[in-house]
């Protein structure tokens, strides 16, 4: 074992990803956070287009932005 006794984790691909550790596991999202750090700028959220590797990421998104961004969408192959 690596001796870890918690786990800090940002954006992971799915919720379900926490069941691995048998140690407990905070999962961060980076949305509020970006949107927190963007309104403390005073940048505009009309102004900005989210893009996401995933269609899961885009949903992530939508929810606590919903109605203030310019646009939002996936690039996927």
């Amino acid at each position: 074992t690596l001796g870890l006794c918690r786990v800090l984790a940002m954006d992971l691909h799915s919720g379900q990803c926490v069941g691995y550790f048998d140690i407990p596991v905070d999962h961060v999202y980076a949305d509020s956070v970006i949107l927190d750090y963007l309104a403390s700028k005073r940048i505009q959220t009309g102004e900005l287009v989210v893009v996401s590797p995933d269609v899961g990421g885009v949903a992530r998104w939508l929810p606590g932005a919903r109605g203030t961004l310019l646009g939002a969408g996936a690039a996927t192959p």
